[in-house]
């Protein structure tokens, strides 16, 4: 199995030790969530991910971000009466990740590619009770439209880290 990872910085799933927002696991400082993963798959894989290197593919949010800014411009349904307005940054940023997944996965010819996206959600208590809802929908829609269905949004809510 292989790891495609992207976190807001060291205390959650980890950062690049080489200063270019991109790393596989030799240049990786793997963070808490990470390791909760690996324990998490090792019961189910037999084996801790983290002792292969290799199998470990890390995104900064800068890097995600600006792979985003490359894909096409309009990529988002309308709103209409019934469906919100959905947050391009959490829908560009699952985009890209699903498609570096993807590239992962041709590179490496590994069909058991997994790519996790964790974005704080960074809400106040005055904001709309759906905006955590429509966030996680904008992750899930991002990796459906870029046709990789093995993305994981992952979007803690600051009072229940």
């Amino acid at each position: 199995m292989i790891l495609v990872l992207s976190g807001e910085g060291a205390t959650d799933l980890g950062a690049c030790t080489n200063g270019h927002g991109r790393c596989d696991g030799t240049e990786f400082a793997v963070g808490p969530i990470t390791v909760l993963i690996d324990q998490m798959l090792e019961q189910k894989l037999g084996y801790s991910v983290l002792d292969f290197p290799a199998c470990l593919n890390f995104f900064d949010e800068s890097y995600l971000c600006r792979k985003a800014k490359e894909l096409p411009a309009r990529m988002q349904p309308a709103r209409s009466k019934k469906k919100e307005a959905e947050t391009g940054y959490f829908f560009g940023n699952a985009v890209a990740l699903g498609t570096l997944a993807q590239e992962v996965e041709q590179s490496t010819e590994d069909k058991a590619v997994v790519a996790i996206l964790l974005r704080d959600y960074d809400s106040t208590r005055s904001a709309n009770a759906h905006l955590w809802q429509t966030k996680h929908e904008s992750m899930e829609y991002g990796f459906r439209y870029a046709r990789f269905d093995r993305g994981v949004p992952m979007l803690p809510k600051p009072t229940s880290e």
